[in-house]
Parts: C-alpha cells; structure tokens; sequence
C-alpha cells in the first residue's frame, strides 16, 4: 500500500467550551514529532498556543511510516473538500484540517457535528502518535 506522504497534519477541534484542541504532526529528519495542544489561544491574546501544550510524542522514521500508511489506508486524502454540517446537533464540535504532502498538494476538510468517513480511526491515529498506544 502507497504510503501518505505528509510534511505536516494539523487537526484542530473545537466545542462548546471556550478551548481549541489540536493535534499536530511533522515529518523531522529523524523520523516524527506529534503534539497535542489544549487551551483558549485563539480566544485570549495573553495566551500562546506553545503554552498549552499538553503532551508530544517523538518517534523515528519507522513511526513515521507507519502512520502514513495508516492514513492512506483511511482514504484522507479524498477528504479534500469535505465542508459537512449537522444543524439537527446544537451542542456539539466543530474541526478543521489540513494536510501539507511533501509534493506540496494540501488536503483541507471541515465540519460542524459531520465527519468524512473513518474520521474516528483517523483521530485514533493521531491521538495514538501523541499519546501512545490506548491501554485498555
């Protein structure tokens, strides 16, 4: 399977309260570094988003492949596009996507309480590079 060869995926997620998650991945020269931010940077100026990280995983070039193959496995890239909307939802999140591949092709998707298909597996993936693997 042809791996998704990224330079950079950022996920940013938000709800009803006045905080942005976001997930973000970058290809390094040794491999990847992923990093979850939590806070309300975009909604206080005296707060930076380096200042809300929350935990950052670093992995080598075997990481690395491992979660390009992964996404390309869920399609992500015929995400691009995607704008979806569930008015029937009043309490619920919105994300944001964007992907930069290393051939310079973006992959933008968004949507308020509607997700393209295998959003959960992909969050998985990220939440996964960040965290580690889920002990169940």
């Amino acid at each position: 399977m042809k791996e998704l060869d990224f330079e950079r995926i950022t996920l940013s997620i938000t709800g009803m309260r006045t905080s942005t998650r976001e997930y973000e991945l970058l290809k390094t020269d040794t491999g990847l570094q992923a990093t979850m931010y939590d806070g309300p940077w975009l909604y206080n100026d005296d707060i930076k988003r380096e200042d809300c990280q929350l935990s950052q995983g670093i992995g080598t070039d075997r990481d690395y492949r491992k979660v390009a193959e992964i996404l390309s496995g869920l399609g992500i890239e015929k995400w691009n596009g995607f704008s979806g909307s569930d008015p029937n939802i009043l309490d619920g999140e919105s994300f944001s996507l964007t992907i930069i591949l290393s051939d310079g092709r973006t992959v933008e998707a968004r949507g308020c309480n509607s997700y393209p298909k295998n959003y959960k597996e992909f969050f998985e993936c990220l939440d996964e590079a960040v965290n580690g693997p889920k002990e169940y």
